[in-house]
């Protein structure tokens, strides 16, 4: 059984774009403030089922559920030196993350917890 799930970016511009799978649904819509030199400040993810989470750039933050965490608690990198790929711990089910920039995909996958 696959754990995974491919979304793809509708549009370059990353950060003011929506999410969809492989039968057009939308999963997220994503919105960015920026204020001209300083860049990024708020990105909005919005999901389908009404759902809203926050990455705050300039703090380096993650708001989900209004829950706050900073980037650093929840990544690592996966293990070799040239692999991209990060996983991520936010709750009981550690994930992976990769995107495909060739393709404009975002692969997530439950990541299984060494032992």
């Amino acid at each position: 059984m696959s754990d995974s799930l491919t979304l793809t970016f509708i549009d370059k511009k990353l950060l003011q774009t929506t999410l969809i799978d492989a039968d057009n649904a939308i999963h997220y819509t994503l919105t960015t403030t920026s204020s001209g030199f300083r860049g990024k400040k708020i990105t909005t993810i919005s999901a389908a089922s009404g759902s809203v989470g926050l990455i705050n750039w300039r703090e380096k933050t993650f708001t989900i559920n209004g829950v706050e965490k900073k980037w650093e608690d929840l990544k690592t990198r996966s293990a070799g030196v040239f692999r991209t790929e990060r996983e991520w711990n936010w709750g009981p089910r550690p994930f992976n993350l990769k995107y495909h920039d060739s393709h404009k995909e975002l692969l997530v996958r439950c990541a299984i917890p060494s032992s």
